[in-house]
């Protein structure tokens, strides 16, 4: 009976640990707020805690999908400390609301840094589903380039590919050709996400604990060891070699069938347009000047024609090409905006929303 107890007492030590903090995760870490919290989605739970918010919200739903534009934190990169309330789906959200105070409208942020069409295509299948009102996402050349028709460079987040999620919100991971240690691990994860509260919202938990002030050295010793970093490598990451690398990125751009990515793309837009989804694509323009320096002009109008003239042919998918508002001044880089230009990127977003669901914005 002793040794019993010896085992007994840990385990239920470890259950009650369990339970307290299963408890206090469903107290305290607000699901709105976490959902909303704009982060660059690196694991499944991150992308369940949005998806159940978007579940369960009743009211006007509008989701952006994308890559390091959507997402919208170059910005700080370039000294924006309020990047957070500047990013795409923060203007939205608030001249949404001026243009239709008598709807309840949430914009949720999906976008993740280097997303390609392939990610796109496995995110939609996610949301779709769950029943939104309008779909948003940006498309521009550099996903086409060679670079990502490699099997391993097909995904920015390849998890994406393996993932389901049922109507409950509860995650599968369904990966092929993994061995009986990956697929236990996945098991457990899945296990985890879907019945531990704690572990779903871990890494926003995270996030919040070491943004804290008992936390500010920790914040200091990274900034010190990222600005050495940044200072060993800033001739390689310098503006001119980055370029560099663009162009030759961009050499290699093709919207042929046979292509990979050009397929996922096709496959998206014909998604959406079989549901029925209300779906506004933009071109992502690039700045002007640094675009000149890149690619022929030649050469960019036969590839974006093409790009433009695939998303045309699909019925059901209004397109949205530049911006013409937007000047040399609301850019950061080559593509990326900085405030202002995301203020005129959203007013036009708006003005297409009207013309899309004129039920929804008058």
């Amino acid at each position: 009976m002793r040794r019993f107890a010896i085992y007994l007492v840990p385990l239920i030590m470890m259950l009650g640990v369990a339970l307290s903090a299963e408890i206090l995760s469903r107290r305290y870490l607000n699901d709105e707020r976490l959902a909303l919290h704009v982060v660059d989605i690196q694991q499944p739970e991150q992308l369940l805690v949005k998806l159940d918010y978007l579940r369960r919200f009743d009211g006007v739903k509008i989701v952006l999908l994308g890559d390091s534009l959507i997402y919208g934190r170059t910005m700080e990169n370039h000294g924006d400390a309020q990047w957070r309330i500047h990013e795409l789906s923060a203007v939205l959200q608030r001249k949404l609301r001026q243009a239709a105070p008598d709807k309840n409208i949430l914009v949720i942020n999906l976008g993740i840094n280097g997303a390609l069409p392939a990610d796109m295509e496995s995110l939609a299948e996610l949301i779709v589903p769950i029943g939104v009102d309008i779909v948003v996402f940006d498309t521009h050349l550099r996903p086409f380039s060679g670079d990502f028709e490699l099997p391993g460079q097909r995904f920015c987040r390849p998890w994406l590919a393996n993932i389901s999620v049922d109507n409950r919100g509860r995650l599968t991971l369904i990966g092929e050709e993994r061995n009986w240690v990956q697929r236990s691990s996945d098991l457990a994860i899945a296990t985890l996400t879907n019945y531990w509260d704690p572990y779903r919202k871990r890494q926003f938990l995270q996030e919040q604990i070491t943004s804290g002030e008992a936390f500010a050295w920790g914040r200091r010793l990274r900034d010190q060891q990222s600005a050495k970093a940044k200072m060993a490598t800033e001739a390689q990451d310098s503006p001119e070699i980055l370029l560099l690398k663009l162009k030759g990125r961009l050499k290699t751009v093709s919207l042929n069938s046979d292509r990979f990515q050009r397929r996922a793309m096709q496959k998206l837009l014909d998604y959406l347009s079989r549901q029925k989804q209300k779906t506004i694509v933009f071109y992502a323009a690039e700045q002007p000047a640094l675009l000149r320096r890149t690619i022929s002009p030649e050469t960019y109008a036969q590839k974006r024609t093409q790009l433009e003239e695939m998303i045309l042919a699909v019925p059901g998918i209004l397109y949205r090409g530049r911006v013409e508002s937007l000047t040399t001044d609301d850019y950061l880089d080559y593509s990326h905006l900085n405030a202002a230009g995301y203020e005129k990127l959203a007013d036009a977003l708006v003005d297409d929303m009207r013309r899309l669901a004129p039920d929804i914005i008058k």
